[in-house]
């Protein structure tokens, strides 16, 4: 789903067999290079969503015919419509009356894409021909958040009978504690968080959080920066929030938000926290070098880890972790790589300090 535009100038789809999508070009380089990469043949790609917009993500469904499961694989965060779809932080509740609260744009886009796949007839035709294949929908930040609450959404639906399962991979905290602590949830939901990544770590309370953290550090210095506290002072009227604002768009409904006002979100279901240290480096070549005639590389060496998976709590992730990797962590060829080299101890534990001490003894 991310790599598919690297090929676009490498790989023309003119000839391949026709597959139902949206947004596609005219030579079908994208859907061709998602077969390339992914190895699916075409005539398991039951439909493709190719436009980025705002609460409109860019989905595949698959037929998966060994497992016979039908897969719903969402990107994450890659346009600026979709960071959009980020920003939409307002809370609203889950479905009418349940009280559970989550990000606007998270319901949104999970909304639209059970809404698609529920009415598009290939989709339809293909379940109603195959009685015994159940959902899975997969995805990696953005697209791991909607992941789950897509698999929530329809778990709740009455109308729904089949199975239904999500395998979220750095997905955002996307839904209040009263909801995600259900065990429940953990048969269904699951979760890989790598290491140190910001993204499973990070709403607003925790974000509220880190900035109050870093001022108490910042005034604990024996100096402390004057210009820091002018930044990033505490906001305590109208007057001053308004400096921070932008008049160009007036129809926009304006909120002060903090730590107090905002209730902390959570991963449902089953997490696995991977732990690991880097092995070296490889060098991996894209398919725009493969193909190149000079057969020599310019990408970037992907770096090769020894990890190992524990059970973690929810709340093992409500803190950001500031560290060195905490940004790249979240990249998807880490995750990749960290899940090729995954090993499972014959014990899981709960808890960070004991999983770090047992992961220390794997690599």
């Amino acid at each position: 789903l991310y790599l598919y535009p690297m090929s676009c100038f490498s790989y023309f789809g003119c000839c391949m067999p026709p597959i139902e999508s949206i947004g596609s070009t005219c030579c079908h380089s994208n859907e061709l290079a998602f077969t390339k990469f992914t190895k699916i043949p075409p005539k398991d790609i039951l439909y493709a969503n190719l436009v980025a917009d705002l609460e409109r993500l860019h989905y595949y469904v698959i037929a998966d015919r060994i497992k016979r499961q039908v897969v719903v694989a969402i990107r994450g965060t890659m346009s600026f419509q979709d960071m959009a779809t980020d920003a939409r932080q307002k809370y609203v509740e889950l479905w009418e009356n349940s009280g559970h609260m989550l990000p606007e744009g998270f319901l949104m886009a999970s909304k639209r894409i059970l809404r698609e796949f529920r009415e598009n007839s290939t989709i339809t035709r293909f379940l109603n021909e195959h009685k015994d294949y159940g959902v899975v929908f997969t995805g990696h930040s953005l697209g791991g958040s909607a992941s789950i609450v897509c698999t929530l959404l329809l778990k709740h639906d009455q109308t729904w009978s089949r199975s239904v399962r999500a395998y979220a991979v750095g997905p955002a905290p996307c839904i209040t504690h009263q909801l995600g602590k259900k065990d429940a949830w953990k048969e269904i939901i699951f979760s890989a968080v790598f290491r140190d990544d910001v993204v499973p770590r990070m709403c607003l309370q925790s974000l509220f959080r880190l900035r109050s953290q870093a001022l108490a550090a910042f005034r604990r210095c024996s100096h402390p920066a004057e210009h820091v506290f002018q930044d990033f002072k505490d906001l305590q009227s109208m007057e001053e929030i308004s400096i921070y604002q932008t008049a160009d768009f007036p129809h926009v409904e304006r909120r002060h938000y903090d730590e107090k006002s905002v209730p902390p979100l959570l991963i449902p279901g089953k997490i696995f926290h991977i732990l690991g240290s880097p092995l070296g480096k490889r060098a991996i070549r894209c398919l725009p070098c493969l193909r190149s005639p000079l057969r020599h590389s310019s990408c970037t060496p992907q770096m090769r880890y020894s990890t190992v998976a524990y059970s973690a709590c929810s709340s093992t992730f409500s803190e950001i972790r500031v560290t060195a990797n905490m940004l790249l962590d979240h990249f998807p060829h880490r995750y990749l790589n960290a899940l090729n080299g995954i090993k499972f101890p014959e014990e899981f534990c709960d808890d960070w300090d004991d999983a770090f001490e047992r992961g220390r003894c794997y690599l």
